[in-house]
């Protein structure tokens, strides 16, 4: 990895893979392009030659990454994300409220569940003598 690249246009591409059923596979690609072949994936070009390596057309992936469609969305969603203290990967969110940034020991994780389904049973509860 030789330079780190703005990921905005790799967020975009995830997003216009979603709306073809290949989110997944963008991601994948997108991981591998970057922590494998070292790619520079905040370029609108490398990121065209992703998407078809995922199946989409070439054309399609090159008008959307053109353009600021999706931006305000990437970048709101950054936000949010940001609120929540997340700043990093892996991050793990429970309940739209919790975060848990970082490599984390199983132990750890387990917790975390626990408490994410003491959390949603409390507001079960609540919700239905309410």
């Amino acid at each position: 990895i030789k330079r780190t690249p703005n990921s905005a246009n790799s967020h975009r591409l995830i997003r216009l893979a979603r709306t073809m059923n290949c989110q997944t596979e963008a991601v994948n690609v997108l991981f591998s392009a970057y922590f494998e072949r070292g790619l520079d994936i905040g370029n609108v070009e490398v990121l065209v030659k992703l998407a078809e390596e995922i199946g989409l057309e070439r054309g399609m992936a090159y008008a959307h990454l053109s353009t600021e469609t999706d931006l305000n969305a990437v970048y709101t969603e950054n936000a949010r994300m940001h609120r929540l203290g997340i700043t990093g990967v892996p991050c793990y969110i429970f309940n739209e409220g919790r975060a848990i940034a970082g490599a984390q020991e199983p132990e750890i994780l387990v917790r975390m569940f626990d408490m994410a389904l003491a959390e949603s049973a409390g507001r079960t509860d609540m919700q239905s003598t309410g």
